[in-house]
């Protein structure tokens, strides 16, 4: 896998929503590089700390519907 910083899909401070939680915004304050992928570490509003999340799970819009997926 050819990971590099053209694979980002959701730079740093981009407010996120998770697929599965839409109605909770979050924010990305971190990017990992893995082997298996790029990991977004996310600061939610309704969890305390950071949530590691691949990019599948996050969207930029706040009414994602999970029918899209």
């Amino acid at each position: 896998m050819n990971l590099s910083a053209d694979a980002v899909k959701f730079p740093l401070g981009s407010i996120v929503y998770r697929k599965t939680i839409p109605d909770v915004a979050g924010m990305v304050t971190g990017i990992t590089f893995r082997p298996t992928g790029v990991i977004y570490i996310c600061a939610f509003s309704d969890t305390e700390g950071e949530t590691d999340c691949y990019d599948i799970e996050l969207t930029t819009e706040k009414n994602f519907s999970l029918s899209e997926i």
